[in-house]
């Protein structure tokens, strides 16, 4: 997607292109042809995936893309993005001026004061992530449009259009569903193609796999290129990823296509690619999560081979089918995916309708699955307030959206928080997004949290910099599992598909239709399923990273520039703990236990860092 700013002020020396809207500027990195509708101009910027399907040259929200449209009404301009707000939009309003732009670097220097955002820093220091929620940025005057929002543009002020979410209910499924759900995903596939050849981000897992098998069954396996990365985290674990790429020989022999690996050697050169992708980071946003590093190697290696210039992804298909718990996770240390697998299930199980029932009633503590996995995974149990159906929605959601494990009940703190933070954090995110989910009966929950998903996972460094540094590397990037009818099935799909204690596989309609109309690689039920930490308990990435001696050394430099106490405040963190957390760091001793808290105060500063820089 391409740099736009949408402003009433100048930036003229900045950009190369300029056009008026109205009595506004429109500037770009390259030129915009405007389309017009009753003598007003339109602009459109980045992607409609479904753009034959068009009557006029406005877009609704039943459009699919990742875009933004620039609309001129009669009095007014309305900003509106697609349905999912794939595009990250950021807006600021700044007494008589307002700035809009694909560009979170420009409008922080473009803007004369910010403020750092406290809770948005807290949100994402406290998930996988290490982003913001969707509508947030880290600077209190910086905002992001979120899902079901647009922006209207009068006499120099924006103002904020939302719209409420109504969620639909769970119905019951024949086994013809599973047809519905295949056909679902090849016809999505032959909308997105514009060329036979495709680039496709293989692991060794069921989405991939899936995805790379559709693709092959429409457009034959010469016009296949799969690209997996062979991770080197450290000297002592070597190959981190070990079994995927042991899985991955095998899955290109069954598929019979051409797989490229992609080396990223973090041992070697933390220090290189953290400095060759923080201008894209500081431009979009973004932390350099391992997936960050992972994804700007793959997106140059599809460039490198200029096999073609589009790219599918996996992404998406975890939360939408499963919640998430579908990576053979919650049971480690077991040889038996089976075994480890229904592990997953109980899990999901805690966030069905069911259980949820459960806690209505207020009984929820005598549940012999909740007996059992509290007895494994909980140092300290949480309890729910019972009075009123939103109420527990509310609370329910904060496990699944703000917190690591994403274990409901499960009290983890975070050492580096006191304790009224965790408080302000959940009353925001209720106010700005659980709260816009009116839920009126327990079977409307899948719609409900994979709508949400939209604004908190999907939308992470994990995720986005999928499609940001593909657009550097000019190639389009797609999500094959975020797809609107897709997930309006899945909203729909009953708990005993696959969601809970029933003895249906996880992702049930994926894998039965993958069984019954593609080439099935059995080789997907074998083995272990990716990482080291698959059979090594206690395995540790993040440790095994910042602990690289040339990493450490880095790590250092950017603490030193932008050393968090300088910008946490003290009434919400905890400043002691961190000086003490990071001067252990710096001197290697006591500190191997709070290995991901450091790694990502590291990329908050580092993100800091990026923003002076660039």
């Amino acid at each position: 997607m391409i740099n736009f700013l949408f402003t009433n002020s100048n930036a003229d020396e900045k950009f190369n292109f300029k056009q008026n809207v109205g009595n506004y500027k429109l500037y770009s990195d390259k030129r915009l042809k405007p389309l017009y509708l009753n003598k007003f101009k339109n602009f459109l910027v980045g992607s409609v995936y479904d753009i034959v399907k068009l009557k006029s040259n406005i877009l609704n929200d039943s459009n699919d893309g990742r875009y933004c449209q620039i609309s001129q009404l009669n009095k007014s301009i309305k900003i509106s993005v697609d349905q999912f707000s794939r595009a990250d939009i950021y807006y600021s309003q700044e007494k008589n001026n307002f700035f809009i732009s694909t560009n979170f670097n420009l409008i922080a220097k473009l803007i004369k004061s910010k403020s750092i955002n406290q809770l948005a820093i807290g949100h994402a220091l406290n998930v996988i992530g290490i982003r913001p929620a969707k509508k947030q940025t880290f600077f209190n005057e910086i905002s992001r449009i979120g899902v079901n929002e647009n922006l209207i543009i009068k006499k120099n002020r924006i103002f904020l259009i939302k719209k409420k979410f109504n969620p639909k209910s769970s119905e019951k499924f024949n086994d013809d569903k599973i047809k519905e759900y295949h056909n679902i995903n090849q016809l999505y596939l032959k909308q997105l193609s514009k060329t036979s050849k495709k680039n496709i981000y293989m692991s060794s897992g069921f989405d991939s796999s899936y995805l790379a098998a559709n693709q092959k069954s429409i457009f034959g396996n010469k016009n296949i290129m799969g690209h997996t990365v062979v991770q080197k985290i450290s000297r002592r674990s070597k190959i981190y990823n070990i079994f995927e790429l042991e899985r991955i020989k095998k899955l290109k022999k069954h598929f019979n296509f051409k797989v490229k690996l992609v080396e990223l050697d973090l041992v070697k050169n933390f220090e290189k690619y953290s400095e060759k992708i923080s201008s894209v980071c500081s431009d979009r946003m973004m932390t350099n999560t391992i997936a960050a590093f992972m994804h700007y190697k793959l997106a140059q290696s599809c460039k490198k081979y200029s096999f073609s210039d589009e790219a599918y992804a996996g992404e998406v298909s975890d939360g939408a089918h499963n919640l998430g718990f579908s990576q053979f996770f919650s049971l480690i240390n077991h040889e038996s995916n089976g075994f480890r697998e229904y592990s997953d299930k109980k899990l999901s199980y805690l966030y069905s309708p069911s259980f949820f029932k459960k806690i209505q009633k207020g009984n929820y503590s005598k549940d012999y699955i909740f007996k059992e996995i509290a007895s494994q995974k909980y140092r300290k149990i949480n309890s729910i307030k019972t009075k009123g159906l939103n109420n527990i929605f509310y609370q329910v959601c904060n496990y699944l959206f703000n917190t690591n494990s994403r274990m409901l009940f499960n009290e983890e703190r975070n050492d580096i928080f006191k304790n009224n933070l965790y408080k302000e954090i959940e009353e925001n995110l209720k106010k700005d997004y659980f709260s816009n989910v009116n839920i009126k009966r327990p079977d409307q929950l899948y719609a409900s949290y994979i709508y949400l998903y939209n604004s908190f996972h999907w939308q992470a460094s994990t995720i986005c910099t999928m499609y940001n540094f593909a657009d550097v590397n000019n190639i389009k990037m797609y999500l094959p599992y975020w797809n609107p009818k897709l997930h309006d099935y899945l909203s729909r799909m009953p708990e005993e598909w696959g969601r809970g204690l029933e003895m249906k596989n996880v992702k049930y309609p994926l894998k039965e239709s993958f069984r019954r109309y593609l080439n099935y690689p059995k080789i997907l039920e074998e083995g272990f399923h990716s990482y080291l930490y698959d059979v090594k308990k206690y395995s540790d990435p993040f440790l095994e990273i910042i602990s690289n001696t040339s990493t450490r050394n880095y790590i250092k430099k950017i603490f030193k520039k932008y050393h968090p106490c300088d910008y946490l405040n003290s009434k919400l963190y905890n400043e002691n703990f961190i000086y003490k957390l990071l001067r252990n760091y710096q001197n290697n001793k006591n500190f191997e236990k709070y290995s991901v808290q450091i790694f990502r105060i590291y990329n908050i500063s580092k993100l800091f860092y990026d923003l002076d820089q660039n």
